[in-house]
């Protein structure tokens, strides 16, 4: 009869709280039903499942483009801004790779994968009075093309660099040599140049 009375007034603590003040199963359950309820939003759908946008301002804070890359000609006359994205795209994190000695390859574009790029080229004079000379722009790349190792000639005159194009079932997916005039932004695919001496 003791032990059954035990039991009885234990089965209350636990519906009406222990006497320690810890709480009682009852409310256990309902903060683990309000916690929850965070998890959802206004439409009631699950927070973090799916794709979302943020808010249009911090979207543009997150997308905004950083500060270009400078480059000084070998003279020292004249100044390139190498322009680049704040984040990769989603599609050139998804792409297929290969891997080998722990260095990821892109075997589309027979290099390593996930490189940084650059999404075009300025030049700027440089003026006397250390000020900059109206823009000339690099034209005629190949649409979303990707630029890298841009380097100048010992003259001055022109650049080369790489440049990558996803284009998948065509030669142009695969990593090129370009040349740029300097004064003037015309481009030139290096092979064009070899054949034309």
């Amino acid at each position: 009869m003791a032990s059954s009375s035990v039991f009885r007034s234990s089965s209350a603590a636990g519906e009406s709280g222990a006497a320690d003040g810890s709480p009682s199963s009852s409310s256990s359950a309902a903060a683990v039903v309000s916690s929850s309820s965070s998890y959802f939003d206004d439409q009631g759908s699950i927070l973090g499942k799916g794709y979302r946008l943020p808010p249009p301002e911090i979207k543009d804070i997150v997308d905004a483009p950083p500060l270009p890359a400078l480059s000084f000609s070998p003279l020292r006359d004249k100044i390139l801004f190498l322009k680049r994205r704040a984040l990769p795209p989603l599609a050139e994190l998804a792409k297929p790779e290969e891997k080998l000695a722990g260095i990821r390859i892109d075997g589309q574009c027979n290099t390593r994968s996930r490189m940084s790029f650059y999404t075009g080229i300025g030049i700027h004079q440089l003026l006397p009075d250390d000020t900059l000379g109206p823009e000339i722009e690099v034209h005629g790349f190949p649409e979303g093309a990707k630029l890298n190792f841009v380097t100048w000639s010992t003259d001055g005159k022109h650049l080369a660099f790489s440049v990558r194009v996803d284009d998948e079932g065509t030669d142009s997916g695969k990593l090129r040599v370009w040349v740029a005039d300097v004064d003037t932004g015309g481009l030139d695919l290096c092979s064009n140049r070899q054949r034309s001496v």
